[in-house]
């Protein structure tokens, strides 16, 4: 008996997703709409935890003011810390890639979001350095066996509804919603620890990572092509390694995201030195910090048309202008107490893009079986840069000045990234 056309319609904003189905049977038909209706749902899901990961922020004001003022690490050490968390990070974040789309997606950042939560638990309680070097690498697994498994679930999600296209809006909102509710999160964090101890905004912020591991515990496996049952971790990594070798434009992204991560990264672990030299009140943190998360909200929801009138590379040359320029000025002006709160913000600008478009750029050039596992790499590259990158900012900072580190990051990125430019540039030519 054949089915009569049906006409499905899902209004789960940003999208609105319509579906033609024809199908034999009846029942083949409600086996289909159930699993559309998983994989509305996983979307539906990450709303939600757009809004606890942004609230998760709670402690960004205050991460390196508690180490350096509550713990007695010096600013270099922390700086240190910081990089072997990235190197953490690095070394986890390939093999959990593979076992995400070797085994299960869902199941990787269920396990990484709960490590995560434990060690930033035990950050809150640390009592020495060995306490925070720990509680950093169980943070880095954590996060490493989370990234490349979010992305993969959400775009197979989308494949499987045929609104692929709908990707770098639905990423977008996504990001809007997270530093909104960091807005949020960033102002009571400074007033947290002003109040209450700087311990408090670090235990609040594993409570709500504790609650992204509840709200991913409802998630469903979207379907994915896979190599053979039989292919080995090894088999993922080779193909994985072999598509970013192959695609020149892929590598050069991957290494161009790498370094311009790096600046981010650093920068944002420069904002209370940065401040503090300034003389900026320690209650005013959270709340600079909010409008620093406003600006990447509203930079978040205005990409999409951005993209439209500047287009992927263009938009990466904004990125790399910004970044670059960002640190000569820091490294060179005394921007006194209101330039020390206002220029960074151009950092945050940089930050929404590069959440978004070398994202979207990735998934358009991998494939469904390896998707998590090459998402992973590009990670892996990041925090490989992040970690050499932190190390040498540390050991200037350390036998120069902290904004002799500047100099070297603007130059780095000026040349670094120029070069990465070109190549992508040569590369889509091609």
């Amino acid at each position: 008996m054949q089915v009569p056309k049906s006409l499905f319609i899902g209004t789960y904003s940003p999208l609105k997703i319509v579906k033609d189905i024809h199908h034999p049977s009846s029942i083949i038909h409600q086996l289909s709409t159930m699993g559309l209706r998983e994989y509305k749902k996983n979307i539906q899901l990450f709303y939600g935890s757009s809004i606890l990961t942004g609230l998760i922020g709670v402690f960004a004001p205050i991460i390196v003011i508690f180490q350096t003022n509550e713990i007695g690490i010096p600013l270099g050490q922390v700086l240190v810390i910081e990089g072997l968390f990235a190197l953490t990070v690095m070394l986890f974040e390939i093999p959990s890639g593979i076992f995400a789309d070797r085994f299960s997606r869902r199941t990787t950042l269920l396990f990484g979001s709960l490590t995560a939560a434990l060690g930033i638990f035990i950050f809150g309680i640390s009592q020495n350095i060995w306490h925070v070097l720990t509680s950093q690498m169980i943070m880095g697994i954590g996060l490493a066996a989370r990234s490349g498994a979010d992305q993969a679930i959400i775009y197979d999600s989308l494949k499987a509804l045929k609104q692929t296209h709908s990707y770098p809006k639905l990423l977008a909102d996504f990001k809007a919603i997270e530093y909104g509710s960091a807005i949020l999160a960033t102002a009571c964090g400074g007033l947290l620890a002003a109040y209450f101890g700087l311990r408090t905004p670090i235990l609040v912020s594993s409570a709500m990572f504790f609650l992204v591991t509840v709200t991913w515990f409802f998630l469903s496996e979207p379907p994915r092509a896979k190599l053979h049952e039989r292919s080995t971790f090894l088999d993922y990594g080779k193909k994985g390694f072999a598509l970013i070798g192959q695609t020149p434009f892929l590598l050069w992204l991957v290494v161009f995201t790498a370094l311009i991560t790096a600046g981010l990264k650093i920068n944002f672990h420069t904002l209370n030195p940065l401040w503090e030299a300034n003389e900026v009140p320690l209650a005013w943190f959270g709340f600079i910090l909010a409008a620093y998360n406003g600006m990447a909200m509203i930079t978040s929801l205005i990409l999409p048309r951005i993209l439209k009138t500047l287009g992927a590379m263009k938009a990466l040359m904004v990125i790399w202008m910004m970044v670059s320029a960002g640190f000569g000025v820091m490294a060179v002006l005394k921007l006194g107490i209101w330039g020390a709160i206002a220029f960074p913000i151009i950092f945050q600008v940089a930050r929404a893009f590069m959440m978004i478009v070398p994202n979207d750029l990735l998934q358009k050039n991998t494939e469904s079986d390896t998707r998590a596992t090459v998402i992973s790499m590009k990670s892996f590259t990041n925090t490989l840069s992040q970690t050499v990158c932190l190390f040498i900012f540390g050991l200037i900072t350390e036998s120069f000045s902290f904004f002799s580190g500047f100099g070297f990051l603007a130059v780095l990125f000026l040349f670094g990234g120029g070069v990465g430019l070109y190549k992508m540039y040569v590369a889509v030519k091609k």
